[in-house]
């Protein structure tokens, strides 16, 4: 990009550029609002019939306007303290303070081109910027952090410059109409000694004129203070606005949520996963505040993609996880019996025989304990380490306004956790069907047990359809310790139009066995209660539960 102050050049593959496209739009529409602005400021007179712009970047000529306006009533005031201490002079005087509101009400309608095109200036050399760094972060994908924030502070002042020096441009034509205002002040001072004739000898009207001006200059007064008021409000809006698109923020945060779940699908299937005797497992994916997150990545992308922010997600999501396994191997001893032969002479034949005989021994072998920890930091921790001052404080202004998307992530739970409190399910389901409420009872007891393979108790802890097992054997069934397998075997399949608080859901492919191989207690509301790592509820909605899906299932009643 070739760029020139205020408005920015591309070239015709910048323009096509997925990447960019977006960026550059923004930049053109921004600078395109400039140049109407610039159009609408008053064109100063010159000699010669010569017509000049104002100067873009300095906008000086309503000073010099207000420069001439305040000698031409000095002048005016001199001249009415000067003239006849008649009762028409003091009815003036006394109206002079109303008349020079009023002519501040007309200075500041004046005045308006003027900030309209400071504020479209503003928002230009703020879409040039995020064109400039859009253009930055495609160059270097893979940048760091921190060579991305020295990256935009480089372009910033390269951009500051370029302005500063197209500013200097115009210098002389600030000098040209500075003359002109001179002009326009002697000028005016000749004119305001006959206003003050003009004003002794028509006294009367004029008060009637003052009076009007002055309910003029009351209704004046409030829409430009109204007006003042909502240009303050929508600005504090747009200041505390996340800059990305909706779209592009709900694709992050679903990409950073399925990094979650893969992690706790490993957890909840290490043993499978892996071939160690023993295991002991602790931890469960903590899960994140989605604003906290959009907060973060706004603070320090402004508007982004999921492509821009890929690289983050993966430093965000190993800051707030580590992972550790720790392997023992110990040499342990198994008795084996084995299988001799002896001879044996038979004097009566003459004959020798081979009598079997069994012995025991110790048999060495090694034993692997696997021992694994998740370790969880709240995400709102890791602002301090992400983020610089300037960042910190866009991003606790976007946290604590939600960056005006309120409804943004209602659809997501508001911490996108995989594991679920016992306290938040349960409440509508339905005592009266068969002995649920006993059920509930019963597995709400072992909420957070690890999750032990072949663990059937309290003592060892349990795996999914130990658990089960145990439940509904403590419930009012007699099923013995049975398989996920031998589960849905005792169970009459139905359909989900028909399941019930209390029946059973069946998944195969969990881990690598043949038939069923993971069952769960439906809780109602598209949840369960399982065996997971803790025992917990699960979102049958998830998309690893919905991809595992067999059955669903009841037991006969009893």
């Amino acid at each position: 990009m070739s760029k020139r102050s205020p408005r920015l050049q591309f070239s015709e593959e910048e323009q096509q550029n997925p990447q960019l496209k977006k960026a550059v739009r923004k930049a053109k529409k921004a600078s395109d609002k400039l140049d109407k602005a610039e159009a609408k400021i008053p064109k100063n007179k010159i000699s010669h019939n010569e017509k000049k712009p104002p100067p873009k970047l300095v906008h000086d000529a309503p000073l010099n306007l207000l420069s001439t306006q305040i000698q031409r009533e000095t002048q005016f005031h001199s001249e009415i303290q000067e003239s006849d201490d008649n009762s028409a002079v003091e009815a003036v005087n006394s109206g002079v303070s109303t008349a020079e509101t009023l002519h501040h009400v007309s200075q500041h309608r004046k005045l308006q081109p003027y900030r309209a095109a400071h504020n479209a200036e503003i928002q230009a050399d703020k879409a040039n910027l995020n064109a400039l760094q859009k253009e930055v972060r495609q160059s270097a994908p893979n940048a760091s952090a921190y060579s991305r924030w020295q990256q935009r502070k480089a372009i910033r002042q390269e951009y500051a410059a370029a302005k500063y020096a197209a500013a200097k441009r115009t210098s002389e034509n600030t000098a040209r109409a500075s003359e002109i205002a001179s002009k326009a002040v002697s000028k005016a001072s000749s004119k305001a000694k006959h206003g003050a004739e003009f004003v002794q000898k028509n006294w009367k009207v004029l008060l009637i004129v003052l009076a009007l001006a002055a309910l003029l200059m009351i209704v004046m007064s409030i829409i430009s203070s109204c007006t003042m008021m909502f240009q303050g409000i929508f600005g504090s809006i747009s200041a505390t606005t996340y800059p990305s698109e909706p779209e592009d923020m709900i694709d992050v945060e679903s990409a950073y949520k399925e990094m979650e779940s893969e992690l706790q699908y490993k957890l909840d299937n290490y043993e499978s996963l892996s071939g160690y005797d023993e295991y002991h497992i602790t931890g469960t994916v903590l899960g994140h505040d989605p604003y906290v997150l959009a907060s973060i990545l706004s603070a320090i992308y402004g508007e982004y993609t999921l492509s821009d922010v890929q690289a983050m997600l993966d430093i965000i999501f190993n800051l707030q996880y580590q992972l550790t396994e720790n392997i023992v191997t110990e040499t342990r001893y198994q008795t084996e019996t084995r299988t001799g032969y002896r001879q044996v002479y038979d004097p009566d034949t003459g004959e020798t025989y081979l009598v079997p005989y069994t012995y025991t021994i110790e048999e060495p072998y090694d034993y692997t304990i696997c021992t694994v920890a998740l370790t969880c930091t709240p995400m709102e921790d890791l602002a301090d380490v992400l983020l610089n001052d300037e960042q910190k404080k866009l991003y606790e202004v976007y946290l604590e306004t939600k960056g005006n998307y309120p409804d943004l992530f209602s659809e997501e739970p508001m911490m996108a956790s995989l594991s679920y409190s016992n306290n938040l399910y349960f409440s509508d389901a339905p005592t009266e069907i068969g002995t649920f409420a006993q059920i509930k009872a019963e597995a709400e007891r072992f909420l957070g047990y690890p999750y032990v393979w072949g663990g059937s108790s309290p003592e060892t802890s349990f795996d999914c359809s130990g658990f089960v097992s145990w439940v509904y054997n403590h419930s009012g069934w007699n099923i013995g310790r049975c398989t996920a397998q031998g589960l849905y075997n005792l169970c009459t399949p139905i359909s989900v139009e028909e399941i019930q608080p209390g029946d059973f859901v069946f998944f195969k492919g969990t881990y690598a066995t043949y038939g069923i191989s993971h069952v769960g207690i439906y809780a109602g509301n598209d949840e369960m209660l399982h065996a997971g790592n803790p025992i917990s509820y699960a979102d049958l909605n998830q998309p690893y539960w919905q991809q595992h899906l067999y059955a669903y299932g009841r037991l006969p009643e009893q």
